[in-house]
């Protein structure tokens, strides 16, 4: 009995191996990671389950406050948040008005009359479970008043900025014409776009009409400020008209930028701007170098060209192909231009440069004339200018030893010199020097881009 008692106590303080403790800390670990994810679970979806509750009675009063407007044409597409119960819901309102349920009046892009205005409402909120939908209200709305007449028709006119986003705050005058397109009558009252870049103009006779868009410092991407275009309208419908329009961006371009001595650029010497729709000729203020052109803000940018590029048109024209640096075999145009609505950026335009000496001490030969050349001369790889242009330098900055250092576009050129607006005597090829790339053959001055 006593040596039974001896074994027990002895075998009683040996206690659990380390096996047995890891063991049993694995089942409970596992035990505890089931429970934790299942009140996780739980939590996540009671706060969700709370979080949707709210947001179906944000989308609710957003419908509310849809309905209780006034005017339907001030109901636009919104977007706003709102902190409730320690958690921030995103709303957002779509609108549109439609004729029938299948069919939208989209602005700029025609359809029958305006008879109802559909609201779309989504509202989310804050770390969302995956897979979850926002809470959503829809409502058609009928206007209070009446806004058609079957008699006469809708103008929808669309602007859209250089994002393709809604311009608002343009100013859209509508005037109808007749066959001739000549004016006829008053012209309707101005309206201005909503924040959608939206202009409704109602009860319109039908008939042809003029519409005109305008914003002090915009302009549209064929660079004009008060763009114009034609629609018709009928009886019972909508007639939609769109356009592109954007606060110009300012291009301050300086022309041979660092050449010594600083050369001097006509006053009348075009630029061409070339971007992904196509070619502008933009005015600029008085000034010689730098100088400052207003442009669409295309968000590619623009390639800027010292003088008249026209490209070719198959069966009419060969086109002005001198003044860009691309055109020439090997040759390459500087980096693009690119600025926003309303901003200014600056950069160099690469030109040709020749110093021109005429008799030494004559005050009155001051004008000197630059006349492009149609056909250059051979093994000049010009690749030449059909649609021939010119410009004066008036006055040419002529020195006391009589020469003057003048920037040039690329291309062939014919120099005429004289003491009044229309130069007309002929500069020589031994009163001609091209400072960069360049040869005199005959009397024409050929100025190459490439710089090997």
């Amino acid at each position: 009995m006593g040596a039974m008692r001896k074994r027990l106590y002895q075998s009683s303080d040996e206690g659990l191996t380390l096996v047995e403790v890891m063991v049993a800390m694995f089942i409970f670990a596992l035990v505890s990671s089931g429970v934790i994810y299942t009140m996780l679970s739980v939590m996540t979806i009671g706060r969700d389950s709370r979080a949707r509750q709210v947001a179906t009675h944000l989308a609710a009063e957003a419908v509310d406050r849809a309905r209780e407007e006034e005017d339907l044409f001030d109901l636009l597409d919104t977007t706003y948040t709102r902190e409730l119960n320690g958690d921030v819901f995103t709303v957002s309102r779509s609108t549109a008005w439609i004729s029938d349920p299948d069919e939208d009046i989209v602005c700029g892009g025609g359809g029958g009359q305006l008879r109802y205005k559909r609201v779309n409402v989504e509202v989310s909120w804050e770390n969302m479970r995956a897979g979850s939908v926002p809470a959503r209200a829809d409502t058609v709305i009928d206007p209070k008043t009446r806004i058609n007449d079957p008699t006469r028709g809708t103008l929808l006119v669309s602007v859209l900025n250089g994002a393709g986003e809604g311009a608002g705050g343009v100013t859209v005058t509508a005037q109808r014409t007749n066959a001739a397109g000549s004016p006829v009558g008053s012209a309707l009252p101005a309206v201005t776009t909503d924040a959608q870049g939206c202009a409704f103009i109602l009860r319109v006779e039908p008939g042809s009409y003029r519409v005109s868009i305008s914003r002090p410092g915009y302009r549209d991407v064929t660079n004009v400020e008060n763009p114009t275009t034609s629609t018709a309208v009928s009886a019972g419908t909508s007639a939609s008209v769109s356009f592109n329009y954007d606060a110009a961006a300012t291009y301050r371009v300086t022309y041979a930028e660092g050449a010594e001595p600083t050369p001097s650029v006509a006053r009348t010497m075009p630029t061409t701007f070339l971007s992904t729709y196509g070619i502008v000729e933009p005015t600029a203020p008085t000034g010689t170098n730098p100088r400052n052109f207003s442009a669409f803000p295309f968000a590619s940018g623009y390639d800027v060209i010292a003088g008249r590029y026209r490209a070719p048109i198959e069966g009419v024209s060969e086109g002005c192909l001198s003044p860009d640096p691309a055109a020439w075999p090997g040759g390459a145009r500087s980096e693009a231009l690119a600025g926003g609505p309303g901003e200014t950026v600056t950069g160099p335009v690469r030109t040709g440069l020749v110093t021109v000496t005429v008799t030494p001490g004559t005050t009155g030969s001051r004008f000197i004339r630059a006349v492009s050349v149609g056909s250059p001369p051979p093994g000049t790889e010009d690749p030449g200018c059909s649609e021939g242009y010119e410009f004066i330098f008036n006055p040419a900055p002529i020195d006391g030893d009589g020469n003057a250092v003048l920037a040039l576009p690329y291309g062939s050129w014919q120099l005429y010199r004289g003491t009044s607006s229309n130069p007309s005597t002929l500069i020589t090829s031994g009163q001609m020097a091209p400072m960069s790339r360049g040869t005199v053959t005959g009397n024409v001055l050929t100025l190459d881009p490439r710089s090997s």
